[in-house]
C-alpha cells in the first residue's frame, strides 16, 4: 500500500509539473502611465507627491461621480438585476465617499506617499491613511492616466515628454520621433519613421490623420523592442508565431512569442486594431533587438 501509494503521488507530482511547465508564461508585464512615475515620485520633491495627488483624486472622483450617475438612469429589467444595481450603487458610494475624504485630507496633510503592489491598482497614503487608486472602467484607465501623466509633467521636471525620457514612458505621453512622407514614382504614399517603420495609404487624403495613425504604431513597436530586450533572449523568440489578443478584464494585450504561448502584458491598442502585417514587424522587431537598421512596412491601407 505505501509502495503504490508513493508511485501514485511521484505520478501525479511529474503530471502536475508537466502541466505547470506547459504552460503559457507571463514574461513581461508592462506598467500602466501613472504607475510609471512612481519611482520618479518618491525619489523627488514632496510638492510634486502632493500636485500628483490632487491631480488623480480629481479626476478619479469626476470619473466614480459620472458612473455614480449613469446608474441612476439605469432601469433594471428584473428583481435580480435591480438587487445587483443596487448593491453595486452602495459600494460605489462609499469608494467615492472614501475619495472624497482623501481629496479633503490633502490639504491638511503633512506627507504623502505613492505606492505600487505587484498586484492592485496603486495606493496613496496621506498622513499613513491609504486610500486606493482605482478606476470605474478598465477600458478608459490607460487613456485617462496618459493624460494625467502629461498634465502633471507640464508642472514638474520628470521623463515625459522629456529628450531623456524612456522608451516606454515617452510612449504613454504621446511622443513620436522623427518621420516623413514618402513619395515614390510607381510606389504607394507612405509616410515612414526615422527607424524605419512605413505604412502604405491608397492615396494622400486626411495625411495628418494617416501620418498619426502610423506614429502610433511606431511607438508600440518601439516599446516593445524595450519589453523584449528585457523579457527573454533574441533566440528564443519565435518571429513565426507572433500575434495578439486582448487581456480579459484589462485595457493591456497579450503579445504571444512562441508556440508554447509565452507573452507580454502591454498596451497596445493600434497593433490590436489595425490589420498589421506581423511578419513584417517580426523583421523589424528582430533587426532592431539586434542593433541593425530595419526598413519594413507594417501596414498597408488601400
Amino acid at each position: 500500500m505505501g509502495v503504490a501509494w508513493s508511485l501514485w503521488v511521484l505520478l501525479a507530482s511529474v503530471l502536475v509539473t508537466g502541466t505547470a511547465a506547459s504552460a503559457p508564461r507571463l514574461l513581461h508585464d508592462q506598467p500602466s502611465p501613472l504607475e510609471m512615475l512612481v519611482p520618479g515620485l518618491n525619489e523627488g520633491p514632496a510638492e510634486a507627491r502632493f500636485d500628483f495627488a490632487v491631480l488623480v483624486l480629481d479626476a478619479l472622483i469626476v470619473e466614480h461621480q459620472r458612473e455614480l450617475e449613469r446608474a441612476r438612469v439605469e432601469r433594471p429589467r428584473n428583481p435580480a438585476s435591480q438587487q445587483k444595481v443596487q448593491r453595486w450603487r452602495a459600494a460605489a458610494s462609499a469608494f467615492l465617499h472614501d475619495l472624497q475624504m482623501a481629496q479633503a485630507a490633502l490639504y491638511s496633510a503633512r506627507e504623502v506617499e505613492v505606492h505600487r503592489d505587484a498586484h492592485g491598482p496603486l495606493r496613496l497614503r496621506i498622513d499613513g491613511a491609504p486610500t486606493w487608486l482605482a478606476w470605474p472602467r478598465v477600458e478608459t484607465q490607460w487613456s485617462l492616466e496618459q493624460n494625467l501623466v502629461e498634465a502633471f509633467c507640464r508642472r514638474h521636471a520628470c521623463a515625459v515628454p522629456g529628450e531623456t525620457a524612456p522608451e516606454s514612458v515617452a510612449v504613454m505621453a504621446g511622443r513620436a520621433d522623427g518621420g516623413s512622407w514618402s513619395l515614390a514614382q510607381g510606389r504607394l504614399p507612405a509616410w515612414e519613421s526615422a527607424d524605419g517603420v512605413r505604412c502604405e495609404f491608397g492615396d494622400l487624403s486626411e495625411r495628418a490623420s494617416k501620418a498619426l495613425l502610423c506614429q502610433r504604431l511606431t511607438m508600440e513597436l518601439r516599446s516593445l523592442v524595450s519589453m523584449l530586450q528585457g523579457a527573454l533572449p533574441v533566440r528564443d523568440i519565435q518571429w513565426g508565431q507572433l500575434g495578439i489578443v486582448p487581456e480579459p478584464g484589462s485595457p493591456q494585450h497579450r503579445l504571444r512569442v512562441n508556440d508554447r504561448g509565452d507573452y507580454l502584458r502591454a498596451a497596445l491598442p493600434t497593433l490590436a486594431r489595425e490589420s498589421v502585417d506581423w511578419i513584417a514587424i517580426g523583421q523589424w522587431l528582430n533587426a532592431r533587438l539586434q542593433g541593425r537598421p530595419a526598413r519594413v512596412t507594417v501596414l498597408r491601407v488601400l
